[in-house]
């Protein structure tokens, strides 16, 4: 057997996962679970308010200005190989939409 020291990592996850151990020769101790990132995708959503004045802002325009406004959200909703549209830019889409179906 070889002089070097091994090493053996056992990752224990408790239930509430804010601790993991890990063993080496023997012995045991403790090192603080990773932190979680923030979710960007909350973050990039709309709020019910910021939704509510949407509406009220594409209410209050002319046809030819809602129809130009959802062909933009459209081409930025495009899936791009593996880019996913952001839920902001989705929102928009479907408040447009609804717009220009109350209209017809």
């Amino acid at each position: 057997m070889s002089s070097a020291i091994r090493h053996t990592y056992v990752l224990q996850i408790s239930e509430d996962i804010s601790t993991a151990s890990w063993r080496t020769q023997g012995g045991s101790s403790k090192i603080p679970g990773m932190a979680r990132r923030p979710d960007k995708r909350e973050a990039e959503m709309l709020s019910k308010e910021n939704l509510a004045e949407r509406r009220h802002n594409l209410a209050h325009l002319s046809l030819p200005a809602v129809r130009d406004f959802y062909e933009q959200a459209y081409r930025d909703c495009r899936l791009i190989y593996d880019r996913l549209p952001a839920p902001r830019q989705m929102q928009t889409l479907v408040q447009v939409w609804k717009q220009l179906w109350k209209w017809r």
